[in-house]
């Protein structure tokens, strides 16, 4: 019986929560395979070299995005050098960039891994490692041969989302289900997703990378039983939505609504989500206040026109952010302002219109977040990198492509970080420095302003001190 172990490297990604997509294909395996001796690992909760030592695997599952992927590659060296056995990698990263397989790794899954992870291991159960022969016949992979390597065709997207168990967060380690805080609720939480993929194009993202620009749905029964299986099952008091745009589809969100009020699951738990500004109107948020949505992050990205159009597309306005926040703040919905700053050809005018707008537009019900800009593989913004020779594609430190908001990064290592990492906007790197100080200055004005969520940070505090203490 082939035992697998499959490893999150993704540090502190959705605030520490566990990383879906290992669950998912955990629980595929289980429902359509053999392969029932399966450990999940997260490096944001354990030893994960200590724990590969003591459960001993057959093959390993190691997903990664772009910034963790360094720390992925040491932890494949780390299994090589102790042990003969196969390592597979999966995640944005690799799928983005397959061509670039380090040795270390036998085999990459490229794209969605439920159904590439289930044929490979039913190779592994019968033979152990495929030959190459048998490699080049299963979709979605990319994998070494002699000197070269081999990509294989591209596998189709599962249709029928539904066949997809939900995740198997039994294996998750148990600090998943510890208490915190967030805005005014103390409790447990989760994060789940009832869609995959996006339409939208823009510019910076890497989504459509991984999902081709697709949009797939799990049915509202699918919804529903998972929504209910996490507050009877695991005491959850808010669940976080980690679809790519929840208000995609109104007609969806209705039936959804619908549901929810019909069970009282909005008198059970709170939720949050992510959505875009333009796909928020009046009866949108009003379907969210009734379903007990207490918080929405924002995609805003800019405060200047000409900016939001170049990373947008010109698929939304400064006005439809303006709206949005309006609208959420009539129905005391907290928004968390997304905001990416360091693009190409932006200004120092086109900076100050962000902090001009987030100045405009401070309430109790709004938090900014900001971002440095990153070029993540095979995005736009990456071929501008590589076209204005920012990016060697030969020699690159993933590690320094951060995704950390601004407020997460210390003053002394705000300059370090800028120094080092490729850098898309053209203006001087002192005035760029100055000019990030003065985001993180904004932001924390608007948390002190905030009374909700200043007490949340206070409280944060104890409980990792006490935590510590532990």
């Amino acid at each position: 019986m082939v035992k697998l172990a499959l490893v999150n490297m993704n540090m502190d990604v959705g605030g520490g929560y566990p990383q879906l997509g290992l669950g998912h294909i955990a629980s595929y395996l289980r429902k359509y395979s053999s392969v029932n001796k399966i450990k999940i690992f997260d490096i944001n909760f354990e030893d994960i070299k200590k724990g590969i030592r003591k459960f001993k695997p057959d093959v390993v599952g190691i997903s990664s995005m772009t910034y963790s992927f360094p720390k992925a590659v040491e932890f494949a060296q780390f299994i090589k050098q102790t042990s003969d056995i196969p390592t597979i990698i999966g995640g944005m990263h690799i799928t983005a960039l397959p061509s670039t397989l380090p040795n270390c790794f036998d085999i990459g899954v490229v794209g969605e891994g439920e159904q590439t992870m289930h044929e490979l291991m039913q190779k592994f159960e019968k033979n152990g490692l495929p030959t190459r022969d048998q490699l080049k016949k299963i979709n979605g992979i990319c994998f070494h041969n002699s000197n070269k390597v081999v990509i294989t065709k591209e596998r189709p997207l599962i249709q029928r989302l539904d066949i997809i168990p939900p995740p198997a967060r039994d294996l998750f380690n148990k600090k998943w289900l510890r208490k915190s805080m967030f805005l005014n609720t103390f409790g447990r939480f989760a994060h789940m997703m009832t869609s995959r993929g996006c339409p939208y194009r823009c510019t910076f993202c890497s989504i459509g990378v991984f999902w081709r620009n697709r949009v797939r749905f799990f049915s509202v029964d699918r919804i529903v039983n998972e929504i209910n299986e996490l507050i009877e099952k695991y005491k959850i008091s808010y669940i976080q939505i980690y679809d790519d745009n929840f208000t995609l589809d109104t007609k969806r969100l209705m039936e959804l609504h619908s549901r929810i009020i019909k069970e009282g699951i909005h008198q059970k738990v709170k939720f949050t989500c992510l959505a875009r500004a333009d796909s928020l109107d009046e009866q949108t948020v009003r379907i969210l206040k009734e379903m007990n949505v207490d918080s929405i992050g924002l995609s805003l990205e800019s405060g200047s026109e000409r900016v939001l159009s170049y990373l947008k597309k010109n698929t939304t306005k400064i006005n439809d952010n303006k709206k949005a926040l309006h609208l959420c703040t009539k129905n005391k919905i907290f928004t968390f302002g997304h905001f990416i700053i360091g693009n190409p050809n932006e200004t120092s005018t086109d900076l100050k219109e962000t902090l001009k707008f987030v100045r405009d537009n401070r309430s109790k019900y709004f938090l900014p977040k900001f971002y440095i800009t990153t070029p993540l593989p095979k995005t736009e913004l990456w071929k501008y990198a590589i076209d204005k020779n920012l990016i060697d594609e030969d020699n690159i430190d993933f590690s320094t492509f951060s995704i950390d908001s601004l407020e997460n990064i210390k003053n002394s290592e705000l300059a370090e970080l800028i120094k080092n990492r490729p850098l898309l906007i053209d203006i001087d790197l002192n005035e760029f420095y100055r000019i990030c100080k003065e985001f993180v200055k904004v932001q924390r004005m608007c948390m002190i302003s905030n009374p909700r969520h200043m007490l949340n940070l206070l409280l944060l505090n104890l409980m990792q001190k006490l935590e510590t203490a532990d």
